[in-house]
């Protein structure tokens, strides 16, 4: 189970703006919209018809954890490459 976002289900109502639809390699369709003041993203599975919400501050931490904040190693032996020369 994920530490992040929380899952709805599917009768859950919303005041949302949308912002389009997807649909991933397996066929399955999903709606994405916001909650109205654009705090929060909120997806919606069309096959199950429940409901997931994400807080920037989840996103923030679920972008860490991908490395957002690290240099890339190639950039810093070019740098030291250079700073040799």
């Amino acid at each position: 189970m994920s530490k992040y976002g929380k899952i709805h289900p599917p009768r859950t109502l919303f005041f949302r703006n949308a912002v389009g639809e997807m649909k991933d390699d397996e066929g399955n369709k999903y709606e994405c919209t916001t909650n109205v003041s654009g705090e929060h993203p909120i997806i919606q599975s069309k096959q199950t018809g429940k409901w997931f919400t994400l807080t920037w501050t989840d996103i923030v931490k679920l972008a860490i954890e991908a490395g957002v904040d690290k240099k890339r190693v190639r950039a810093k032996a070019a740098i030291k490459a250079n700073k040799e020369k």
